[in-house]
């Protein structure tokens, strides 16, 4: 009996192991830009001239990384195209200056996750005179399963701390209640440096250098431990053969 207990003891061993699952690694992830622009507009008053000038690629190239579960994704604005300046602000009119961004990308996963995402971005400052600068930052992320989206986070204004020579912001997007395989991102990012009307003018300039996104699975994306698995399947096999001796 004891040889029986035994011999059915590894039987469903052996039947556990063949049908343990393999390890489960991180979902894959690929990224996929869309759209990666800015609009410059400078206005000078006094009398009250307008230009605007297209930029292609401000936000730079990206670089993906996976330290552990996380996805980090950092991209290398160009602080020469990504600014906002005014320049010897003339004295009783002044000017201004917008840079408005927009980044557009899809990720893609080859597993259903939930997701949420940490936006963290900053750059130099420099003022004089009566310049001053200021930043807006917004995010608008939806599942991009379906034709017409069932969940869309809506993140507008991180907030910005804006100090004498840099400034910096972090966000974090979060909201989502069901996992899907592929998102869409939509990145809004405006920089504005003024110096109005005033006795002497004024200069001002922000520049936008650092720009990293964090994705984060949350908590409805779990993932099954193997080896935790195989420890409850030699459990049962124990148990089985127990029983029938």
């Amino acid at each position: 009996m004891v040889r029986n207990g035994f011999a059915l003891l590894g039987a469903a061993v052996a039947g556990v192991m063949f049908s343990l699952p393999t390890a489960h690694a991180a979902p894959v992830m690929t990224y996929l830009e869309l759209g990666n622009a800015a609009t410059q507009e400078v206005t000078t008053y006094s009398p009250l001239q307008v230009a605007l000038t297209d930029i292609t690629t401000p936000f730079g190239t990206v670089t993906i990384t996976q330290p552990a579960t996380d996805w980090i994704l950092t991209f290398h604005p160009d602080p020469l195209l990504f600014r906002a300046q005014v320049t010897n602000a003339p004295a009783g009119g002044g000017m201004s200056t917008a840079t408005s961004g927009k980044l557009d990308f899809v990720l893609t996963f080859d597993a259903p996750i939930q997701i949420q995402a940490t936006i963290t971005e900053g750059g130099s400052v420099s003022t004089s005179g009566n310049g001053v600068v200021n930043v807006f930052a917004g995010a608008y992320i939806s599942e991009n399963d379906h034709p017409v989206p069932v969940e869309t986070i809506a993140f507008g204004g991180i907030p910005a701390i804006i100090g004498a020579t840099s400034w910096s912001a972090t966000g974090l997007v979060t909201g989502f209640t069901s996992s899907h395989f592929s998102y869409k991102f939509s990145i809004d990012n405006d920089l504005f440096a003024d110096a109005l009307a005033s006795a002497g003018g004024g200069d001002a300039t922000i520049t936008k250098s650092d720009f990293v996104i964090t994705i984060t699975p949350g908590a409805g994306s779990p993932a099954p431990e193997p080896a935790s698995l195989g420890v409850l399947g030699l459990g049962a096999a124990a148990l089985l053969a127990r029983r029938r001796r």
